[in-house]
């Protein structure tokens, strides 16, 4: 089964309406220039997750005690950015923005992680939120055995043609399932998973 992460969280009525639509992991982003910055509310969301449904923190290169204080609430990290991934004692996936198809050399960089995360270059300094060809994902497929992500520009009118694709381990939305930049559309966020569901 393909598995969904909905991410950029920023409220428990939020991370509920994901877990009622059927999300596999919640996302909550730390990197503060972003409008889903978790702030104070990870406590909340987290309260509002069920057991044994990972919440993952989202990183774009933290301060060693940012990631400190946040460790106890989460069941993996994702690290962005060009700093080298913390040792964590939890599952830990690497983002790699795709500008390019150079860019999958970072693969090989990367040899402490669970997976990666594809995503695409961003728009105005965003980490994440934009598509990228892909081909590209095809080649991180022949290039790598670990679990792959794909992310970036997805929604729930697209979605299932790009599962059908490329076939990833799993898909992570934020901007795709949002009435306005943090405010995420419940209606959307069932969508989304049901299309995935249906595509899977």
């Amino acid at each position: 089964m393909i598995r969904v992460k909905v991410c950029g969280i920023v409220n428990a009525e939020d991370a509920a309406a994901a877990v009622l639509a059927g999300a596999d992991a919640i996302g909550v982003n730390f990197h503060r220039a972003s409008p889903r910055y978790v702030g104070n509310a990870l406590r909340e969301i987290v309260d509002a997750v069920p057991p044994f449904l990972p919440v993952i923190g989202v990183f774009v290169d933290p301060a060693p005690e940012e990631v400190g204080l946040a460790l106890p609430y989460l069941d993996a990290v994702q690290w962005h950015g060009q700093g080298a991934v913390g040792a964590v004692a939890l599952p830990a996936w690497r983002a790699i923005r795709l500008r390019a198809e150079a860019d999958l050399d970072e693969i090989a960089r990367w040899t402490d992680v669970r997976g990666f995360v594809l995503d695409g270059p961003g728009r105005m300094g965003e980490f994440g939120g934009a598509g990228f060809d892909y081909g590209w994902f095809l080649e991180a497929r022949r290039r790598t055995s670990k679990k792959l992500v794909l992310a970036g520009g997805l929604t729930p009118e697209n979605v299932a043609a790009a599962i059908a694709g490329v076939r990833p381990d799993g898909v992570d939305v934020a901007s795709g399932v949002e009435s306005a930049p943090g405010k995420k559309d419940w209606v959307k966020i069932r969508d989304f998973v049901q299309a995935v569901r249906d595509a899977g």
